[in-house]
């Protein structure tokens, strides 16, 4: 297929994949799903679930096997203060005062290898992958 014709949505539902993949994973884990990309001006997090107490704020990425970018350390800094907004914004809409808590929150990464050559998908849960406060320091 030449460039030309390659399908300008295939990003998308790739990742949109990656995400129900995550969210099955988290699921089996004990998890409960709270919201799917929750987006606001300043930013989005891709699912929001909760276990026991705690809330994980959840970016999904998705990464062909053997690509150059580790998935995890893709979250950089930026992107990390943007879902740290996203979920900020979350917990005040959802709140019932406005104010919203912020005790027992977790920003987690999943990294999702799709399946290919045979091979089931990977998927790997890094629980407490960054906290609020690094990702306010500078890049």
């Amino acid at each position: 297929m030449t460039a030309s014709r390659r399908d300008p949505h295939a990003p998308r539902r790739r990742g949109a994949a990656a995400e129900r993949l995550a969210e099955a994973h988290l699921v089996a884990a004990g998890w409960f799903p709270l919201a799917r990309n929750h987006s606001c001006r300043e930013g989005e997090v891709d699912l929001v679930v909760a276990r026991a107490g705690t809330v994980a704020f959840v970016e999904v990425r998705e990464r062909r096997r053997g690509a150059a970018v580790d998935p995890l350390r893709s979250v950089t800094r930026a992107k990390q203060r943007r879902i740290v907004r996203a979920a900020m914004d979350w917990v005040a809409r959802t709140s019932r005062d406005g104010q919203g808590r912020t005790e027992g929150l977790r920003f987690d990464v999943v990294a999702v290898t799709p399946a290919g050559r045979g091979r089931p998908p990977e998927v790997l849960h890094v629980e407490g992958a960054f906290d609020a406060s690094a990702a306010d320091r500078g890049d």
